[in-house]
């Protein structure tokens, strides 16, 4: 059996990351002074994204902060990253023909497949606790008591996640290396 690449699954690859990085810039817009040419990224990153937020979100009864956005759209790339990485797993194990383990490992991912509102629930609950479940992810990832090809999902994962905030520092030290010139 062929599995067919979709060329989404390709441009998400390229793109997840630098809009990841997007995403820790917003969040941590107001804790670091960012040069202009960062600062006019982030603030286009925001005018994008926050009437995007403000659709889905305004509907409830209170104001969100403005700054929950960039947490909750961390979160929403951390689950579909997640999602992604399990696609592809499985992907790879049809094409080389590998067989299908004998229990069904991660429960939660079957209901994924069959039900889309139980998938919309768990991308929501994901952008809510994403640090919990990157902290799940850490302890899973290396979990002898989990099959290796399991365990491996997990891992890439949080290479995923590890390539975000390693981008993420870069910008930053980058950002402080200007702002240091500039004095």
């Amino acid at each position: 059996m062929e599995v067919k690449n979709s060329p989404l699954k390709k441009v998400w690859s390229i793109i997840s990351i630098p809009i990841g990085v997007l995403g820790l810039l917003g969040l941590s817009d107001s804790l670091v002074a960012w040069h202009e040419n960062i600062k006019t990224i982030i603030e286009s990153y925001h005018y994008v994204v926050r009437p995007l937020f403000d659709f889905l979100l305004g509907w409830l009864p209170f104001s969100i902060p403005q700054a929950l956005y960039d947490y909750f759209f961390i979160g929403i790339l951390f689950r579909s990253a997640a999602i992604k990485t399990r696609a592809d797993f499985d992907a790879m194990n049809i094409e080389i023909g590998a067989a299908e383990p004998e229990e069904d490992t991660d429960p939660i991912w079957a209901k994924v497949i069959a039900d889309p509102i139980t998938h919309l629930i768990l991308v929501v609950s994901a952008a809510i606790i994403w640090p919990y479940m990157l902290f799940i992810y850490t302890k899973r990832a290396y979990d002898k008591r989990l099959k290796q090809q399991v365990s491996y999902v997990y891992r890439l994962t949080l290479h995923w996640f590890l390539a975000v905030f390693v981008v993420f520092i870069v910008v930053l030290i980058v950002n402080y290396t200007y702002l240091i010139r500039q004095w």
